[in-house]
């Protein structure tokens, strides 16, 4: 089983995923291009400790691939948790994600 923070490279966090995270409760990742579906799965259920209903993947253009993560619990709390993760993910490998945490 791949690390999850090998895997997951940061969450995708925009007006529209944020919209779909509150929405349909879809958390929004970039991940590796050689991740599959079920490693994406294994990832967002470890750093989470969450159960994943469904993971579907694209890959962009820019050669990035995109999964969402469908999963059905209490909105806010998934939605916090991503956003904690964001900035945990996104200092260890040295993005910035400003304005995100209250």
């Amino acid at each position: 089983m791949k690390n999850p923070h090998d895997v997951i490279v940061h969450p995708l966090i925009t007006e529209k995923t944020v919209a779909t995270m509150e929405r349909d409760n879809v958390l929004t990742f970039i991940v590796t291009i050689n991740s599959n579906k079920q490693d994406i799965y294994n990832a967002v259920e470890e750093l989470y400790e969450v159960e994943v209903e469904k993971v579907s993947t694209t890959v962009l253009p820019s050669g990035k691939k995109k999964a969402y993560v469908n999963k059905d619990v209490k909105k806010l709390r998934i939605y916090d948790r991503a956003l904690l993760t964001s900035e945990v993910i996104s200092n260890r490998r040295g993005y910035m994600i400003k304005g995100i945490l209250r």
